[in-house]
């Protein structure tokens, strides 16, 4: 009998150990399913965010109208970047590996053993129908993961270190710590109010700002608004989170920090969007800052010391004191005067610059661009009475101002340029040449059928053409370029005075093109840098090159 009952207790124990297998296997593939899940799912609308820590206030943040703030311990604004990535981790994160009770039981471990019956965070997502929580217990041996557990699951998870270092966040790393986190074109206007002075009030007009009914300086505004919307909060001093803190900032409060409204400095900034958001800064903090009331009055921090120290200067300091206040684009054209010529540079299509008078011409554009920006730099300091008279063809009236504070130490006719003459090789059809010696003419031909240069004079006919001459005068006349400019406009007197009465040399070229005339390029004196010249049309005397002058005086027949 009592064999009977051992081999029965033994049957019933082997169909126990069997049924308790069964379960482990068939258990088992929903816990490696769980391991391959995503922590979070993306399709989560997550509504409401809690931090918890053993011993610490919990953090709640809250989305309303797509926007993130913090409601516990305080209420706060929040860096939206900063849940968003938290967000992120646990939506599109799944874990590495999953062990169930019945493996935890085979190992002889429980979950305490993994830090989990006391987790050192819980992070718990929540929307409007339901709730996901993960509890975070110690890290893996690697260091390379943390174990958690799901609320309502029995697998204890291996997560990424990366998602639990994105949710082990204080309440003050999740704060917004711009004091303006906008760029500064979104803001139309601003003013600023300094303790026991007059308000200063800005308005952006186009490219420009305006102070009052003055111009103001833009270099002074950008640095101004580049601070505003580049300064962040080094530290917070209000709220923290202390049991005894108020809602709301009293004036007693402010008035501790230097924030009350008889000593704060106050910046109010008008916005595209139609909110003006309004900024206080208040006594030093120490030699690193100064304390700030920011977010609409939702914080006080400290912030660098430079904002404040920019923003206290006065309205003389804030007002363009150039003599011409106008942005390098809004100058269509300007004038210079030595008293007897008159100097005009007007800007063409697309943005070229060109000399209207005394002649017209093109204009140098490297010369006009230093001399526009020195102009559009100019302040009373560089008014003199035996200067040169300039005015920028707007409503400004005109100024006399050094010639060497405008020129630079170039002269007015640099204003020209020194590309005189311009030819399409492909486009001249004869050349014709004559030298001081009183030979006569040396004239060719192009043959266009033919593509090849031919002599044209009959006391010449039979000559071979250099065509390798050739094409180096007409390379030399694409474009034509002048080593300086001696005399813009040329009287007949300085025609004699540089050689240019009896040419050393002269150039005719005829083009193919309808409507051009001959283009007569006189060449005369000799100077060190190479010869002076001119083109019959160009009014303009200037120096060639020594290199120019050889290629356009070569023989153009063989020998």
């Amino acid at each position: 009998m009592s064999n009977r009952r051992v081999i029965f207790w033994l049957l019933v124990t082997t169909l126990v150990l069997v049924a308790v297998e069964f379960l482990l296997t068939w258990r088992q593939p929903s816990v490696a399913a769980a391991a391959r899940q995503f922590l979070l799912d993306p399709a989560f609308e997550t509504r409401s965010v809690s931090l918890a820590r053993p011993g610490e206030p919990t953090t709640v943040l809250a989305r309303n109208d797509g926007r993130w703030s913090l409601v516990a311990p305080y209420a706060g604004t929040v860096e939206s970047r900063t849940v968003l990535r938290l967000l992120d981790a646990f939506s599109f994160s799944a874990a590495d590996d999953a062990l169930s009770d019945a493996e935890l039981f085979r190992l002889g471990r429980n979950r305490a053993d993994f830090g989990l019956d006391a987790p050192r965070l819980t992070v718990t997502f929540s929307n409007e129908v339901e709730t996901v929580s993960l509890s975070f217990g110690h890290e893996t041996p690697m260091s390379n993961g943390v174990y958690a557990v799901r609320r309502g699951s029995d697998a204890v998870l291996v997560v990424p270190q990366a998602v639990f270092d994105a949710a082990n966040l204080g309440s003050d790393a999740l704060r917004e710590r711009a004091v303006f986190p906008y760029e500064p074109e979104f803001i139309v206007g601003f003013d600023v109010k300094r303790p026991n002075a007059s308000l200063l009030s800005f308005v952006r007009d186009g490219e420009s700002w305006r102070i009052g009914e003055s111009v103001a300086s833009a270099s002074k505004v950008k640095e101004l608004l580049s601070l505003v919307s580049d300064t962040r909060a080094v530290d917070f001093v209000w709220p923290v989170g202390a049991t005894n803190e108020s809602v709301v900032a009293s004036s007693a409060l402010l008035s501790g920090y230097g924030l009350d409204a008889d000593s704060a400095l106050a910046i109010t900034l008008r916005c595209q969007d139609g909110v003006d958001r309004r900024l206080l800064l208040g006594q030093s903090a120490g030699v690193d800052g100064n304390y700030a009331l920011i977010h609409g009055g939702a914080a006080i921090v400290t912030v660098p010391p430079r904002l404040k120290t920019v923003a206290l200067q006065n309205a003389q300091a804030f007002t363009d004191m150039r003599l011409f206040p106008l942005n390098e684009s809004a100058v269509a054209s300007f004038s210079v005067s030595d008293g007897l010529t008159s100097y005009v540079v007007a800007r063409g299509e697309g943005g070229s610059w060109r000399l209207d008078a005394p002649v017209a011409a093109a204009a140098d554009a490297e010369f006009v661009s230093g001399v526009l920006e020195r102009l559009l730099a100019m302040t009373p300091a560089d008014l003199d009475p035996k200067g040169l008279k300039v005015s920028v063809l707007t409503n400004f009236s005109s100024c006399v101002v050094s010639s060497r504070s405008l020129l630079g130490g170039g002269r007015l006719d640099d204003l020209r340029s020194r590309e005189i003459l311009k030819i399409d090789p492909p486009l001249v059809k004869r050349l014709v040449v004559t030298s001081e010696a009183g030979g006569r003419p040396v004239a060719l031909v192009r043959l266009r059928e033919r593509r090849v240069w031919t002599v044209e004079s009959e006391n010449l006919s039979g000559r071979a053409v250099d065509t390798a001459a050739v094409s180096a005068v007409l390379t030399a006349l694409d474009p034509l370029v002048a080593s300086s400019i001696v005399v813009l406009k040329a009287s007949a007197a300085d025609l004699a005075r540089y050689g240019l009465e009896n040419p050393f040399y002269t150039l005719a070229v005829d083009q193919e093109k309808e409507g051009a005339v001959r283009r007569n390029i006189l060449i005369g004196a000799e100077t060190k840098d190479g010869r002076y010249a001119t083109v019959g049309s160009s009014e303009a005397v200037f120096v060639l090159p020594k290199k120019t002058v050889s290629a356009l005086t070569a023989g153009l027949l063989e020998e």
